[in-house]
């Protein structure tokens, strides 16, 4: 489902890991139910009928990311009031070890403010 690559930010021994993981009956059911459950029409409705988002909110997209294409990330402004996109060229779905520090540093500024 996702790739996982060694270069990008993931060692052997975590991708074993994932791989466990992910192999346990009912995991890809379960991590794809999450994504499918997003665009139900009734979960967009009740978006919409509980408002805007009034946090500051920040979304780190990873530009190379396979699943969740750049596209994805537009309109959220309908929902989100302050919404900040930082989007990250090089990163993939795992923007956090694609890298880390550039998204530690985002984070870290988001929270100042």
């Amino acid at each position: 489902l996702f790739t996982l690559e060694p270069r990008r930010g993931f060692s052997e021994e975590e991708i074993e890991a994932y791989k466990t993981a992910l192999s346990r009956k009912g995991a890809l059911t379960a991590m794809v139910n999450y994504y499918r459950a997003l665009f139900l029409p009734d979960n967009n409705r009740e978006l919409r009928d509980h408002g805007r988002i009034h946090a500051p909110t920040l979304l780190i997209w990873g530009q190379r990311d396979r699943h969740m294409v750049p596209g994805m990330a537009d309109g959220l402004e309908e929902f989100v009031e302050d919404l900040r996109i930082e989007r990250l060229p090089e990163a993939t779905h795992w923007v956090h070890h694609d890298e880390p520090e550039r998204v530690a540093g985002l984070l870290i500024d988001h929270l100042k403010n």
